[in-house]
Order: structure tokens, then C-alpha cells, then sequence
């Protein structure tokens, strides 16, 4: 081919592109994609909540008396405001949260926002003294928890050094062998400090965690999922349909039989959609490494113009054509994880998604 040949077909080319950039540009469908797309982003960052949030564990209790109102701190007794310290600065897996109300407990739990929730007596301590501590602990609980019996022995680890206590001044100062000499040889504060003593002096084994972490939190996975990654890829498909059904518009003119351009006339609308589309990435703050969305991006571009090729060579009638894109749509959005991940609920969606252009957009995420 002669120099002037060939550079007439280069101009040919870029002429072609060109002109199929500034029609398509004329195009009211495109034109409302290209601004849909950041204006979704916009509102699925503002609007939608994130598919993961950090939570902290957290186990609820109310101090209450007989008729199941709360106490005030001020008017409990020194055991029952020592429990109340306990469980308070206890900061382990989970932690303790004091209720405003028992109604206040309930609403929690019924919200899903604690694991579990006590409903605990004003004179716990003094029931369990007389032998008669049943109810004294209410639990309610929510339906999802996995964590309640871990909570409970957390709960009773707590309460039972004061309640130890309890015992001990009471079996020496009534039941045993020296009950009698108490107040004269010994006080009731001796007994405490003796016991707090021995309780605490680590005689006992105990075992150290050198890189225990300091907190503690965890990830709930939510099904919902932010959709913006989804729904840019669901646009660009229909952005290579648009392509398609132009084709399909001027299909009897000779000139648009030719392969480059019907190639040409599907790849410019997925392009510029493209474009769009890491511009709303970027606007809805999901935007990661660029080598990695360009990529992703080139390959699923890639994915979309040779489907969109193959089924207009294949598919003579455009209205059968333009009759497969709601059937496409449905698919993508029901078996590929754009709103809801249903893949590790039903396994079998995991390879019936794999039909679908937008799974291998979104298998990169």
C-alpha cells in the first residue's frame, strides 16, 4: 500500500470516529446517561448507607426495683453502685451500656443495636444473701444474637466477687467457729480487706497477652450493597446497545454494513460512558488504584463491544434486537451482586452470574 493510501485510510478512520462521536453526541439517550451517571453517584454517597459499618458490641442493663423502674445510681446501696462501676469500665469483647429505661432496653433489642440486654434487681445482692435470688436477673434477648452466653458468664464473672463477699462476712460473723468473737478480735472491714486481698493479690496463674488488641469491634457484611459500581456498568451495557440499535436504524445504507463501521458505532457510546463512569467513581468516593480501574474498565469495555458485535451479526431483525435488552437488564441486575449479594445465600447464582456482561466488571471489586 502506497504512503498516500495510507494515510487516506488513517484520515478515513479518524473521520469515521469523529462523526460517530458528534452524532452520538446529538443523541437525547446518551446525553441523559452521561448525566445520570454522576448525578447517581452524588445520590447513592449521600443518600445510601455503606455495605459495611464498624459496630462495637454492646450488651444493655437497667438497675431496677420491684416494679421494674430504673434506680438512680445515687440510690443504690454500695454493692449494687459497685456492680455498677463493674460493669461499666469492663472493656473486653463487648461492652456494658446502661439502659435510660427498661422501655429503653426493649426498643434497643427490638432495633437490632445490642446483643442482648439485664434487667437487674435493686437488691440483687441481698436476695442472693437470703437464698432467694430467683428473677433477680432479668434477660431479654435479640433474635440474632450468637454472643448471649458469653455475655452471661461475663455478667456473672462480675457479679460474683461482691456476692462472694457477701458470703464469706456472713458465714464468719454467723456460722462459724469464730462467730463469736467478732467485734471484739476482728471487724467486718477486716474480713473485706483480707478478702479483696487475697482475691486480687495474683497468687493464682493468669495468662498475659503480649499483642492482645485494644479494642475490639467487628464488621457486619451487609447483603445490601452500595450499588454505584453496578449500576455504572449497567449503563455502559445499555450505552453498547444504544450502539447497536444505531447500527440496526441505518442498516440498509450500504456503508453501515461494513464491519469497522458498525464496530465503530458500538465502541464510541461505551467509551464515552466509560469516561463518565470513572468521573462518578471519583465523585462517589469508591474510586480505587487507577491501574486497577482502567483495567477493569478496558476489560468489561472490551466484554460489552464484542457481545454487542457478535448479536448484530447474529440477529438479523433490530426489534429482536432491542427485544433481548430488558431480558439482559433483568438478568444482570437479579443474578450479579449490583443491589443484593445473593451468591453465598443460593450458591448455584454464582455460576449462573458468570451469563451476565456485569459480573466481570464487578468480580474485580
Amino acid at each position: 500500500m502506497l504512503p498516500s493510501q495510507e494515510r487516506s485510510k488513517h484520515l478515513r478512520t479518524f473521520r469515521l470516529i469523529y462523526l460517530t462521536i458528534k452524532q452520538t453526541l446529538k443523541k437525547p439517550t446518551i446525553i441523559c446517561l452521561l448525566l445520570l451517571m454522576p448525578l447517581l453517584s452524588l445520590a447513592i454517597k449521600y443518600l445510601m448507607p455503606s455495605g459495611q459499618e464498624e459496630l462495637r458490641i454492646t450488651a444493655l442493663y437497667v438497675i431496677a426495683d420491684e416494679d421494674g423502674n430504673a434506680v438512680n445510681k445515687r440510690h443504690l446501696d454500695d454493692s449494687m453502685e459497685a456492680l455498677a462501676k463493674s460493669l461499666e469500665s469492663y472493656d473486653g469483647l463487648f461492652v456494658f451500656q446502661e439502659a435510660d429505661s427498661v422501655e429503653d432496653l426493649n426498643n434497643t433489642l427490638q432495633k437490632g443495636n445490642a446483643e442482648c440486654g439485664y434487667i437487674i434487681d435493686e437488691k440483687l445482692y441481698e436476695k442472693m444473701a437470703g437464698k432467694n435470688s430467683r428473677d433477680s436477673i432479668k434477660v431479654i434477648v435479640n433474635d440474632s444474637t450468637t454472643l448471649m452466653p458469653v455475655i452471661n458468664e461475663t455478667l456473672y464473672a462480675i457479679i460474683f466477687p461482691e456476692a462472694a463477699k457477701n458470703k464469706l462476712i456472713d458465714y464468719i460473723e454467723n456460722d462459724s467457729a469464730i462467730a463469736d468473737l467478732s467485734g471484739e478480735t476482728y471487724e467486718t472491714s477486716d474480713i473485706e480487706e483480707l478478702y479483696d486481698m487475697y482475691f486480687t493479690n495474683g497468687s493464682t496463674f493468669h495468662f498475659s497477652y503480649d499483642d492482645a488488641p485494644s479494642d475490639y469491634t467487628f464488621t457486619r457484611d451487609s447483603i445490601l450493597l452500595s450499588p454505584l459500581r453496578g449500576l455504572l456498568a449497567l449503563i455502559i451495557l445499555i450505552a453498547g446497545f444504544t450502539g447497536g440499535l444505531a447500527y440496526y436504524k441505518e442498516s440498509e445504507n450500504p456503508v453501515f454494513a461494513m464491519l469497522r463501521v458498525r464496530f465503530t458505532l458500538i465502541t464510541v457510546p461505551v467509551l464515552l460512558l466509560s469516561i463518565s463512569a470513572l468521573a462518578s467513581l471519583i465523585i462517589g468516593g469508591v474510586f480505587n488504584e487507577i491501574p486497577r480501574e482502567l483495567l477493569a474498565l478496558l476489560i468489561y469495555d472490551a466484554i460489552v463491544i464484542l457481545l454487542q458485535f457478535i448479536l448484530t451479526i447474529i440477529i438479523k431483525k433490530g426489534s429482536l434486537y432491542a427485544g433481548i435488552l430488558p431480558v439482559v437488564i433483568l438478568g444482570c441486575l437479579v443474578f450479579t451482586p449490583i443491589f443484593i449479594d445473593l451468591e453465598g445465600i443460593i450458591p448455584i447464582l454464582d455460576k449462573l452470574s458468570f451469563i451476565w456482561p456485569t459480573k466481570y466488571y464487578l468480580m474485580f471489586f
